[in-house]
């Protein structure tokens, strides 16, 4: 098992930092359905903020319990902004772990349209999604 080391914690989220992986993994939680926009700017600005400082090549999103559904307008900040913001610290690749909720996989799925860099890619389990990140 691989040794994480919590490095956030918020309402929204929980951020875990893996070492030997060079890996970062966000969890959100529940309560994500009581966001706002602003919370869920706010939260993605904090979680950039931390990439930022540990230079993780990896990213991990585990979305089961995401319960925020993306507004049009976050999609396109996401596309822009956030994108560039991985491309920035370094990121390669993002594996993200399907919401259960249809409504919220689709609107992440959509923001995620289009972007060639970091690589992104959706799988229905951690150990899929890890295999991915991993391989050659």
């Amino acid at each position: 098992m691989m040794r994480r080391t919590t490095i956030y914690e918020s309402d929204f989220s929980q951020v875990d930092f893996e070492s030997e992986n060079n890996l970062i993994i966000t969890t959100y939680k529940p309560a994500t359905a009581l966001m706002s926009d602003e919370d869920y700017r706010k939260e993605i600005k904090n979680q950039l903020a931390l990439m930022g400082n540990y230079k993780p090549e990896f990213a991990l999103e585990d979305l089961r319990d995401l319960s925020f559904v993306l507004s049009i307008e976050l999609q396109e900040w996401g596309r822009t902004y956030v994108r560039n913001a991985l491309v920035e610290v370094g990121i390669r690749k993002t594996a993200n772990i399907y919401s259960q909720k249809f409504f919220v996989h689709l609107s992440v799925e959509t923001q995620a349209e289009g972007i060639k860099e970091p690589a992104i890619s959706f799988f229905e389990n951690e150990e899929k999604a890890r295999r991915w990140l991993f391989e050659n």
